[in-house]
């Protein structure tokens, strides 16, 4: 039996709380490094789907 005879094993997914950092910051206009948050990452998303469907 090789390796792609056996069943595909799920994949964790880990918990992601909305005010966790997710990798990566932005440099604020004071020079500060402020972390990207699962928040921050859905509201720009939400945003660029908001702006598609209106034509923007």
């Amino acid at each position: 039996m090789t390796d792609h005879d056996q069943p595909a094993q799920p994949l964790a997914v880990p918990k992601i709380r909305p005010e966790d950092p997710v990798g990566g910051a932005l440099i604020d206009e004071k020079g500060k490094e402020v972390p990207i948050t699962e928040t921050m990452v859905r509201e720009a998303c939400s945003k660029l789907e908001k702006d598609k469907l209106q034509g923007l």
